[in-house]
């Protein structure tokens, strides 16, 4: 891939983010009030993943990414990932003014899904294929 882009640290990223996201989420639906700091954890986790998932993304490079046809993932996915940091920031500012996480949680998870939906659709343009669940089968899938 260009410049170094991992697909599947990539995919690893953006769902550890989306758990994260979906935690906060279930919390503000489920308890009266949230932990500040359990809510500054999550919120720090989903950051963080964005961070590498954008960064993975970019080490794809503009001109690989125009040459795979794939720049317009890569911008949708950079312009969802923005949204999702912006959103974090939002909660980070009013954490300590509300003891309940918001419906915004449910805004981070619904644009990265969005973001999800263009990183399939550019993993499919650039025939990479995301892996299957882990079998229980401890040899299944081993290079032979």
């Amino acid at each position: 891939m260009g410049g170094g882009y991992r697909p599947y640290s990539a995919w690893s990223y953006q769902n550890n983010a989306r758990v994260h996201a979906q935690s906060l989420y279930t919390y503000g639906r489920t308890v009266d009030k949230c932990d500040p700091a359990t809510v500054r954890e999550h919120v720090a986790e989903v950051k963080k993943n964005v961070a590498a998932a954008k960064k993975e993304v970019a080490a794809l490079g503009d001109e690989a990414a125009k040459k795979a046809d794939v720049k317009q993932h890569v911008d949708a996915m950079t312009k969802h990932y923005d949204e999702v940091e912006k959103m974090c920031k939002m909660i980070e500012s009013s954490l300590d003014d509300n003891d309940v996480v918001c419906d915004c949680c449910k805004t981070i998870d619904d644009e990265l899904a969005k973001a999800e939906g263009e990183h399939k659709k550019m993993l499919d343009t650039l025939g990479v294929h995301l892996p299957s669940p882990i079998s229980e089968d401890p040899a299944a899938g081993e290079k032979k």
